[in-house]
């Protein structure tokens, strides 16, 4: 008999177009600032953003929203 172990259900992120992480970080070079990467590193991500640096915009979106509207956590 297996027995069914309730696990926390993943949360689905949403994943951000190049185009939409460039507008919400104002341009390439501040994105980069942002991300703590070169520019150049953006540029090699060929207009696909990696899976890791997806879920690293969605955290410091999240805490922009999170400083603006503390009581929102």
């Amino acid at each position: 008999m297996v027995l069914a172990i309730n696990q926390p259900k993943r949360c689905k992120m949403k994943k951000l177009t190049y185009k939409q992480a460039i507008k919400w970080a104002g341009n390439a070079n501040q994105l980069a600032k942002k991300l703590g990467i070169t520019r150049q590193a953006i540029h090699d991500w060929k207009g696909v953003i990696p899976e890791m640096r997806q879920f690293q915009i969605s955290v410091l979106q999240w805490e922009e929203v999170s400083m603006v509207n503390p009581g929102n956590k």
